[in-house]
């Protein structure tokens, strides 16, 4: 467990959300902004997202876990 997945459940939280989002970072990117204010309202939250987008994610406070998901043509995703 990271430094910040270990802070994150060790304070008491208003409620466990998970965010979850992918493809573009135009789909990605509007979605960090709630989970901050959610994580920074006192829940626990973790974001899940492509490994692509691990850097975008640095800065913030929340967990974020890496979708394991495969997207593109071959699974009807155009």
């Amino acid at each position: 467990m990271t430094e910040r997945e270990v802070t994150a459940r060790t304070l008491p939280s208003l409620a466990r959300i998970a965010v979850s989002s992918c493809m573009y970072l135009g789909d990605v990117a509007p979605f960090i902004t709630v989970a901050r204010r959610l994580h920074d309202a006192g829940h626990d939250v973790t974001f899940v997202a492509p490994e692509g987008f691990a850097s975008t994610f640095e800065p913030e406070p929340f967990v974020r876990k890496q979708q394991r998901a495969a997207f593109g043509r071959k699974f009807g995703v155009r």
